[in-house]
């Protein structure tokens, strides 16, 4: 290193010159590389605690529907646009509909853990579960088409694919 002012040779960085007196400004410290992950890795978290709290919320509601429809039977399918539905098949439309819960439960709980610990089936199953919440009104069509923006943008894809 050199004096910024006279030239003369200068060791160990000193504050002043020893020739001149001048005062020497340190040396600047290289900012470290940004990471170009950062954004598109903040994005995918943010999306992961979204369905972690989306299942959460699932998982309740559906306990406590099932909880009323075991305490009230008389909320049960009985008669559904004015077709007499028999105890059979009312007992198996609950049975296919508690089948689908469980499903759009499952699906947004793996999804959410899939993407929060950047597992490589984690985008592919959150993705599978967004197609799945388009047809559930408000916030399952909330959460698919912000999943499929998120997820389908090359930046994002790229960094949930990179493995650092």
């Amino acid at each position: 290193m050199f004096c910024q002012h006279c030239g003369e040779p200068l060791n160990d960085n000193p504050a002043f010159c020893p020739q001149c007196g001048s005062p020497q400004q340190a040396p600047a410290t290289p900012f470290p590389a940004p990471n170009p992950f950062e954004l598109p890795l903040r994005r995918i978290k943010t999306l992961a605690c979204a369905w972690l709290v989306y299942a959460a919320l699932e998982g309740f509601f559906s306990l406590v529907r099932l909880i009323i429809t075991r305490t009230f039977p008389g909320l049960q399918f009985n008669e559904g646009f004015g077709i007499p539905l028999g105890q059979h098949l009312t007992a198996f439309l609950l049975s296919i509909i508690w089948v689908l819960v469980g499903i759009r439960f499952a699906l947004a709980l793996l999804a959410g853990y899939g993407l929060l610990k950047r597992a490589p089936w984690g985008r592919v199953v959150a993705i599978i579960a967004s197609v799945f919440m388009l047809i559930h009104p408000i916030l399952g069509t909330i959460m698919g088409i912000w999943t499929l923006v998120v997820l389908l943008n090359r930046e994002n894809a790229a960094a949930c694919d990179a493995r650092s």
